[in-house]
């Protein structure tokens, strides 16, 4: 009899999450993250829908009263699906494969992170409007359950995101570094019509494929495709682009690695063992000497399938996608680090009067070997003798 009445009580755990989930992972979030979590969330909606033209993502920012409001017309959330707004896991469904917010508790879990009073309105087509709160009494009620209330119709299509009592203040500094941010962050969706406004202000665009082509030396390109699951037939096509640079700024040691995941700035400048530096045979330690050379790595395809981790602000270098491109990523850096090294006497002459010439296809290196990529030798500068030198000089 006891051992029917224990089954029966494990047939009937309850596995319903806890409430403080949201608050456990607010270390995850700085003000730039959690706001890139939703900003994503609305592009989402855009690139589903088409990407119709006269989107627009409005963030509003309030160093007096330290309030934040994020405003979209990309399409509103029906009312039959306003429970993914606070259900963990949960997604709306989206008519797009290559997603950046999908994951089912980012855009939650960042208001959440940003400030103790969450209020969200949410308009569908031309249907009802409705609200939602997440107050700081009901994340300490495990009750799940969540008032919704129909409110006077705001703009068709619409979401708003209304945060209070904020968690970390923030300065007008604070908005000049998200502005930078989101120039970068978004720029590929900028590019293709999607606005984005900071405090009225239209948010610009920052790329770094500025590359320099010394004769014999351009930019080399590796295309291919990568299934990181043996479990699922999908796969992620992939282009890793190095090369030298010309807009390298050295206070700012904007060289190394950088990583897109379906369009959207994942990491930039990284320098760590994982992509080749700190090693003797390949980029060495990182230098100003190698700090022309910068690589940048796309991943396009399922969300599922990317090496970011959960926040969208770094890569898992365990991932099975990254651990197939990196062999290629070394290739790069190695070559085009030492070849920074080279030009570092006349980086005018020899890198940045260089503006204008193709990026030049070359095959990926495998994942299963070590043999190396056959790239052009770099050329050595003769070497002159002290009189030539002073000549030189003078």
């Amino acid at each position: 009899m006891a051992d029917v009445s224990r089954k029966e009580f494990f047939d009937r755990i309850d596995g319903t999450p806890q409430k403080r989930m949201f608050l456990s992972i607010m270390a995850d979030y700085d003000l730039p993250t959690a706001i890139c979590e939703l900003v994503d969330n609305a592009i989402d909606h855009w690139m589903s829908t088409g990407k119709p033209s006269g989107t627009i993502i409005r963030l509003f920012l309030d160093t007096e009263r330290q309030l934040i409001a994020v405003r979209d017309n990309a399409g509103g959330v029906p009312v039959d699906q306003l429970r993914l707004l606070i259900a963990p896991g949960a997604t709306r469904p989206l008519d797009a494969e290559n997603l950046i917010g999908n994951f089912g508790v980012g855009g939650k879990r960042a208001s959440v992170a940003l400030g103790e009073h969450v209020v969200i309105s949410s308009r569908n087509k031309q249907r009802d409007s409705f609200q939602i709160e997440i107050t700081r009494d009901w994340l300490a009620d495990e009750d799940w359950k969540i008032d919704v209330n129909q409110i006077p119709n705001i703009d068709p299509n619409t979401t708003n995101v209304r945060i209070s009592e904020v968690r970390q203040n923030f300065t007008q500094t604070d908005l000049d570094d998200l502005y930078q941010h989101l120039e970068a962050t978004y720029a590929v969706f900028i590019q293709q019509g999607c606005e984005l406004h900071l405090n009225g202000r239209p948010v610009g665009v920052t790329v770094y494929d500025n590359w320099a082509f010394p004769p014999d030396y351009s930019p080399k390109q590796m295309a291919f495709e990568i299934r990181p699951s043996d479990s699922d037939s999908r796969s992620l096509k992939v282009k890793v682009t190095g090369g030298l640079i010309r807009d390298r700024i050295p206070e700012a040691d904007n060289y190394g690695v950088y990583f897109y995941c379906n369009g959207r700035l994942i990491l930039r400048e990284l320098k760590t063992r994982e992509v080749g530096y700190f090693i003797t045979a390949e980029a060495g330690v990182p230098h100003p000497d190698g700090s022309l050379c910068r690589v940048i790595v796309e991943l396009d395809g399922p969300a599922e399938l990317m090496p970011w981790n959960s926040s969208k602000n770094g890569i898992s270098f365990s991932h099975p996608a990254f651990l197939q491109v990196r062999p290629s990523i070394i290739e790069l850096v190695t070559y085009f680090s030492e070849l920074s090294r080279r030009f570092k006497g006349d980086r005018q002459g020899h890198v940045y009067q260089h503006d204008a010439g193709t990026v030049e296809p070359m095959s990926p290196t495998p994942s299963t070997t070590k043999k190396r990529l056959v790239l052009p030798p770099v050329k050595r500068d003769p070497k002159l003798s002290y009189s030539q030198r002073m000549l030189q000089l003078n």
